[in-house]
């Protein structure tokens, strides 16, 4: 009886080691595709990062191209102005 009990207890340990090495596997694959999804996500956040920096530098060129001419017509203005008050 011994014998017996000692060799389901065997059979037992092997089944449950060969579950815990298919678990291994399965979770092996998971943390492969879990890594790619990662390294994608990083480069996309590095492309997205690098466009944002684009358009930041395109808004703060034409905000300054924006100043230059208002400077433009304010200093257009202000000389009508006094033009106009020399006339009167």
């Amino acid at each position: 009886m011994g014998y017996k009990k000692a060799m389901d207890n065997l059979q037992r340990l092997e089944h449950e080691v060969h579950r815990l090495i298919s678990e291994l596997r399965d979770t092996r694959a998971r943390l492969a595709r879990a890594e790619e999804s990662c390294s994608q996500l990083q480069e996309q956040n590095r492309a997205m990062r690098l466009f944002l920096d684009g358009e930041k530098a395109r808004r703060e060129t034409t905000l300054a191209k924006v100043n230059v001419l208002i400077g433009r017509i304010e200093a257009q203005l202000g000389a009508e102005t006094v033009s106009d008050t020399r006339t009167q």
